[in-house]
């Protein structure tokens, strides 16, 4: 496609991907992305959805904490998404 940034096509595709259920290869193409333009932070937003949906709860609360000094909201709403996600169940 005549001049679209390969990153932000990386990234779209990656989220295509998650969404038909195919988690690990979003993960594959989200990670490209990053790699091509590690600056913009909406990958990490979706590295972290994605990271969720493989069940890998303290990589995805990595990046929503290197998500905050950028975006405290979005950072916000991925660490009260884990929570809710994972629980922690205390039984005493």
């Amino acid at each position: 496609i005549d001049g679209a940034h390969p990153a932000i096509i990386l990234n779209k595709l990656g989220i295509a991907l998650d969404q038909a259920f195919q988690s690990r290869a979003a993960l594959d193409f989200t990670n490209a992305a990053i790699l091509l333009d590690p600056e913009r932070s909406e990958f990490l937003f979706t590295r972290a959805l994605i990271l969720m949906s493989l069940g890998l709860r303290a990589q995805a609360e990595r990046d929503a904490n290197d998500l905050a000094s950028e975006s405290p909201d979005r950072a916000e709403f991925l660490l009260t998404y884990v929570s809710a996600l994972f629980p922690a169940w205390a039984f005493t």
